[in-house]
């Protein structure tokens, strides 16, 4: 047979274990970021775009404006500083949590993915060459859609339910809007030909 699910004290145990993990994970990528050389030094820049009227040619030109960069390394920590936090509030309404996982959902998983993985799908875009402020707010604003309909495809479909009721209609949006992000990073790791 099946193993019995893990007991309440279990499940708080291995949520502040986790939390722990992901905290210490954090401050130590963060100190790598900022004490390292090479490691802090790892930047990649930040950038927006916009129309100018060219005089010569009587049109409207797109010109780049560098508006900062981003240390890669603190970007990286904060996905774990994201993950730990989510713990933190596990244990912070814990009743809540148990209710929702006695019902089959778990919310905290799915808003800290949005969080957590849409940072990670920007640092890699980034990682690609995407630098655009716009086109990365997007991809993460598309990826963590995918991660609300997770939470709705839980919300709507209870685990008790007949077979032949379940509610697709979140998965396949959420299937789209977590297919955008990766098909800009697959452009530019292909050179956007």
């Amino acid at each position: 047979g099946s193993e019995p699910p893990p007991s309440d004290a279990t499940l708080r145990t291995h949520n502040i274990r986790a939390g722990v993990l992901h905290l210490c994970q954090a401050l130590l990528m963060l100190a790598a970021s900022l004490w390292i050389d090479g490691v802090k030094d790892f930047r990649k820049p930040l950038t927006t775009n916009y129309l100018v009227y060219d005089e010569r040619t009587h049109s409207p030109v797109n010109r780049t404006r560098i508006i900062g960069s981003i240390q890669i390394g603190v970007l990286v920590a904060s996905y774990s500083l994201v993950a730990a936090t989510s713990h933190a509030l596990v244990i912070v309404w814990w009743r809540l949590y148990l209710r929702d996982i006695n019902r089959g959902i778990n919310r905290y998983r799915w808003l800290e993915y949005a969080v957590s993985s849409s940072i990670m799908v920007c640092a890699i875009a980034m990682l690609f060459g995407c630098s655009d402020l716009s086109s990365l707010m997007l991809i993460g604003m598309m990826n963590s859609s995918m991660s609300c309909f997770g939470l709705l495809m839980e919300l709507m479909n209870s685990p008790n339910r007949a077979v032949d009721a379940t509610r697709w209609e979140p998965f396949w949006f959420g299937t789209l809007a977590g297919a955008a992000p990766w098909i800009v990073v697959l452009q530019y790791f292909y050179g956007g030909g």
